[in-house]
């Protein structure tokens, strides 16, 4: 019989080893399905998201990227020579206007929007025509830093208010 010092099986062992390691990288794959990031998604939406951009825009990838790590499905992104059109068509006040457009249902998300802001926007429901941070400032969600930005909603009149400060701070510094 084949015993170490403490008189234990050595087969034992192994089989108690190899029993661990099977548990180990059984959960080690239920974490890898996400992606990479053993997290849940932050919003699941019924419709597949179609993300409007420039081909040229860099932050416009960033964004996609900081977006489709917490959101599914992962957007569709179109590209266009010239946003003119979308934001005719979602009749986007040129006050609120960014480098992006995002379609999600019958709401539009303009501009570099903190994805819980979005959450907040799907959970709601507000009869508007969708939510903006204007412009592209350097602190929002998909360019430099994540520090908290002014999301404004967009009523079916035009008219605009604060819909939410975002305190947001995630954990993928510089997405």
């Amino acid at each position: 019989m084949d015993t170490n010092s403490t008189g234990m099986r050595n087969t034992s062992r192994r089989k108690l080893l190899a029993t661990i390691g099977i548990g180990a990288a059984t959960g080690l794959a239920g974490c890898i399905g996400d992606e990479g990031t053993g997290e849940q998604a932050m919003l699941t939406l019924s419709s597949t998201p179609i993300h409007h951009q420039t081909p040229t825009c860099e932050c416009c990838e960033d964004y996609v990227t900081y977006f489709d790590e917490r959101v599914e499905p992962a957007t569709d992104v179109k590209n266009h020579d010239d946003l003119d059109d979308v934001k005719r068509e979602h009749d986007i006040p040129t006050d609120m206007a960014s480098c992006h457009t995002i379609e999600i249902d019958d709401y539009f998300v303009e501009g570099h929007v903190p994805v819980p802001s979005i959450k907040k926007l799907v959970e709601e429901q507000p009869d508007a025509k969708g939510i903006a941070v204007p412009g592209m400032p350097p602190e929002s969600s998909g360019m430099s830093g994540m520090e908290p930005v002014d999301v404004y909603l967009i009523h079916q009149d035009g008219s605009e208010e604060l819909f939410d400060y975002d305190e947001y701070v995630d954990e993928f510094d510089g997405i």
